[in-house]
């Protein structure tokens, strides 16, 4: 074994994990409707910034970050927070009030 094997497993590890993890919004959308944190932040994120085929939808990128802040689960933290500012804060106010509202919608239907 040479001194590069490591390294270029490394390399090799790392792209299948990218490649794992990435999932359509078709994909994730099941996921976050079950409540499953990180599907609903890879989802808003999709949403902010498509992959290439994906759908841009501000609205619904904020809705779900909106829903994440007030999902209660443990592993929401001050990156949640930013995110809102970050997605939400650019929004006009009357795509500001349907992305609250659709987070609302979302909200009742995940966590009844």
């Amino acid at each position: 074994m040479n001194r590069s094997t490591p390294a270029a497993l490394a390399l090799v590890m790392s792209l299948l994990c990218i490649g794992v993890a990435a999932q359509t919004q078709t994909e994730l959308l099941p996921l976050a409707m079950k409540g499953d944190y990180q599907a609903q932040r890879n989802l808003a994120f999709s949403y902010a910034s498509p992959e290439k085929g994906e759908r841009s939808d501000p609205i619904a990128s904020c809705a779900w970050y909106l829903v994440i802040l007030q999902s209660g689960s443990s592993k929401v933290g001050s990156a949640d927070a930013g995110n809102v500012r970050t997605y939400c804060g650019p929004l006009q106010q009357e795509d500001r009030v349907a992305a609250e509202a659709r987070a609302q919608r979302l909200l009742k239907q995940i966590y009844r």
